[in-house]
């Protein structure tokens, strides 16, 4: 009797390795895109709070410069450089009693600002509105403070 070699094992062994192989280079891909995923929110995010405290800065700067404060009851406030792509809408109200408050000889008012930032969908012209269910990269924040005088 002949001596019959038995083949094929080693190709089996190689199929097995290219499957795991593959299904490794699978997992790792989208690990990577999770993670890639995450880092752009929270970019975006960031981007949004700091075009929302630019927006409080707008206001502080618009009740404090001029003789006579102005308080707008809601503005939108463009956004240069980076923050660009995003629209803050600026409110402001007046919490003061009618006369205001007096301290010694001054009369002080005390003003609410709130600033929202978002990024716009499409059609979009205010962010006060809208809520996080307006798409995958939608991004809103939003920041409030007083601010007497």
């Amino acid at each position: 009797m002949a001596d019959q070699r038995q083949g094929g094992f080693s190709s089996v062994l190689v199929i097995a390795a290219v499957v795991l192989m593959s299904s490794l280079m699978v997992f790792g891909i989208t690990v990577l895109t999770s993670v890639q995923s995450g880092y752009t929110q929270e970019l975006s995010s960031t981007r949004a709070n700091q075009a929302a405290l630019a927006g409080l800065d707008w206001a502080r700067y618009q009740i404090a410069r001029p003789a006579v404060p102005l308080c707008p009851a809601s503005q939108n406030v463009a956004m240069p450089g980076t923050l660009a792509p995003y629209t803050v809408t600026v409110r402001c109200t007046d919490n003061s009693p009618a006369a205001g408050y007096t301290e010694g000889a001054a009369t002080v008012r005390v003003y609410l600002l709130e600033a929202t930032a978002c990024t716009l969908p499409g059609g979009a012209v205010s962010c006060t509105p809208l809520t996080t269910s307006n798409g995958a990269d939608f991004v809103k924040k939003t920041l409030a403070t007083w601010v007497q005088r």
